[in-house]
């Protein structure tokens, strides 16, 4: 979005007026999610050119790598510009947000802060060297795994997770600030005798209709999947941290299931493109394209016309409660569908599933379940 710059000063000024480090990542996706709530004219000023609703049709026909450089040609030729008032606001208002929501969490539980060492225990782009031998790293029933980051030589233990503070974390730190409610097992790394993660991951049974359809296409029967419905990691990771944390975590769940004689078939999980998430570190633990569905933004809006985005599950939650002046309200800029991504999970083999295998899930049958746990 070109905000790059508006995002680093108005965080430098917040830091300075509020003592606070907040995460620029975090407040770059927020910027990004609520943004997408106005019109690409709104976000996009291009006077009477009309490349800003020409790009809009790429994007809705699927092709966005085409907007984006017919956009950046517009740019660079002084045709369009950016909403910088508009832009500036939305900064403004996501990162009084942020703070309100790291203190409130604060209360709550003893957590971290951005910039706090516990929390980034590593130099911007470490990297652990590995690899992490799984079997032989396993200890009693609920087993550790080791690794050694390649620049400090710092241990690194994979282990599981309470999910209380698993919760916590998510949010706290995940983009979304919400947690799964149904999340039943989850996993973090952890720097050596540190008792706060770095990276977090999260499972729970499969609940939406379209995602056992998804699976059930592929030939998996969705009572012996998961869905892996949270990831974080700090800014300062290791850059192969959730690579390596999926690993371990799915060797862990496929321990767990052969000791209960339960079948495991598959993990699915959802990619958002709009974001610009690339699901790389699926794909280098054996996840492959399995489906695609209609991405939705919600937002609540106020009596002083600000919005704020509402998780799709929660929405069941805002309509228990006694109406106020906020209305709800879609997204106004045209956006790409999500990702369903899956790995087959054969003992200790992990296969991409067919490629010719594509579920894409109507519109209706996605809206169908809009307020649907």
């Amino acid at each position: 979005m070109h905000s790059t710059e508006i995002t680093v000063d108005t965080v430098d000024r917040y830091e300075r007026e509020h003592d606070f480090k907040a995460s620029s990542f975090d407040l770059a996706v927020q910027m990004m999610i609520v943004a997408c709530s106005y019109e690409p004219a709104d976000i996009w000023l291009a006077g009477n050119d009309d490349v800003v609703r020409t790009a809009s049709g790429l994007v809705t026909e699927g092709a966005a790598d085409l907007a984006f450089d017919l956009l950046e040609h517009a740019i660079k030729q002084h045709r369009v510009r950016l909403n910088l008032d508009l832009i500036t606001a939305i900064a403004t208002q996501q990162i009084s947000r942020l703070h309100r929501l790291h203190a409130d969490r604060k209360e709550e539980f003893d957590l971290p802060e951005h910039g706090d060492e516990t929390l980034s225990p590593f130099s911007s782009g470490a990297e652990i060297a590995g690899p992490l031998l799984m079997d032989d790293r396993f200890q009693d029933r609920i087993g550790e795994a080791v690794a050694t980051e390649k620049f400090t030589g710092k241990k690194v233990i994979f282990r599981p997770m309470d999910l209380d503070l698993t919760r916590a974390y998510i949010e706290s730190f995940h983009y979304l600030h919400t947690a799964r409610v149904d999340d039943s097992l989850a996993f973090g790394a952890f720097a050596d005798k540190a008792n706060s993660p770095f990276a977090v991951v999260s499972y729970s049974p499969v609940s939406r209709t379209y995602t056992k359809n998804i699976l059930s296409a592929a030939g998996i029967d969705h009572r012996c999947a998961l869905e892996l419905t949270r990831a974080w990691n700090s800014e300062a990771a290791p850059k192969n941290t959730m690579s390596m944390l999926y690993g371990y975590a799915h060797a862990s769940i496929q321990r767990l299931a052969d000791s209960a004689s339960v079948e495991q078939q598959a993990i699915i999980t959802a990619v958002n493109p709009n974001l610009g998430f690339k699901g790389s570190a699926f794909r280098a633990v054996g996840f492959g394209l399995i489906g695609e569905k209609p991405t939705a933004y919600h937002y609540l809006v106020d009596e002083n016309g600000q919005k704020s985005y509402v998780p799709r599950r929660s929405l069941t939650d805002i309509s228990r409660i006694p109406s106020t002046n906020a209305r709800c309200v879609t997204a106004a800029l045209p956006l790409l569908p999500t990702k369903e991504l899956a790995v087959i999970m054969r003992g200790r083999r992990r296969l991409k599933p067919a490629t010719h295998v594509i579920y894409r899930v109507s519109e209706a049958e996605y809206r169908h379940e809009a307020l649907s746990v």
